[in-house]
């Protein structure tokens, strides 16, 4: 997964490689193809640190790729950004919206009978999910300028 500044991004590849934020994990019993998603942050989102908005991706991610495609699978996840790896690897926060965010994450990888077996940085010039990630910038932008007259 990745976030930017006004949107967010996550790539599922089908091959086995990726899920997101450069994100990994063995898909290799269900699916050939690759799930690409992306979406625009909230305005309040968009307020957010850089930080917060790479693990509310992460969240975002796991709510919206398909269930079935996710559903008992190992994830290797590369994450670009460190304090979410830290957060991630830790499994808590000092900030209480971290912990929120963190919680609603690893709920979901319970429902979903997901394990997070490693994370490890990947840069973000190496990261799939860095473009649709930017997808929604410009019109998220214009949006807030329109709104702001």
């Amino acid at each position: 997964t990745d976030a930017s500044m006004f949107g967010y991004g996550a790539v599922l590849l089908g091959n086995g490689i990726a899920f997101s934020v450069g994100e990994q994990v063995d898909l290799s019993r269900t699916t050939t193809s690759d799930t690409t998603l992306s979406g625009a942050l909230s305005e309040a989102e968009t307020q957010l640190h850089i930080n917060v908005k790479e693990l509310l991706a992460m969240k975002k991610a796991l709510t919206k790729i398909p269930d079935h495609l996710i559903r008992n699978t190992k994830l290797h996840l590369r994450v670009d950004n460190t304090p979410s790896m830290g957060w991630i690897r830790k499994g808590y926060a000092r900030r209480f919206l971290v912990n929120e965010i963190l919680r609603d994450i690893f709920d979901r990888a319970r429902e979903l009978n997901i394990v997070f077996e490693s994370i490890d940085y990947v840069a973000s010039k190496l990261n799939p999910a860095d473009a649709p990630s930017r997808a929604h910038a410009e019109t998220t932008r214009q949006l807030l300028v329109d709104s702001s007259l």
